[in-house]
């Protein structure tokens, strides 16, 4: 792993980095309780990846995802939880 300068442009970027919860089977990321929505800007930022999973725990999300969503959409990625 390349090491990253402190206050660097990378740094500020990694650091705008949101941590989502998709539904696998529909797209939707969860915003709150009961609602969903397609768009990844209006979607909840959790604090962790582990966040996120144990939220599509408690809710039983089918195909759950966990959505990492960066300032560059290009970059954006997900796990299966």
């Amino acid at each position: 792993m390349v090491p990253v300068a402190a206050g660097s442009e990378k740094e500020r970027r990694l650091l705008q980095m949101r941590v989502l919860l998709q539904n696998g089977e529909t797209g939707m990321f969860y915003i709150r309780e009961g609602e969903w929505d397609s768009d990844v800007k209006r979607a909840l930022n959790f604090r962790t990846a582990r966040a996120a999973a144990e939220m599509a725990y408690r809710l039983w999300v089918p195909k759950a995802r966990v959505y990492y969503a960066f300032p560059d959409p290009s970059r954006n990625y997900s796990d299966v939880v």
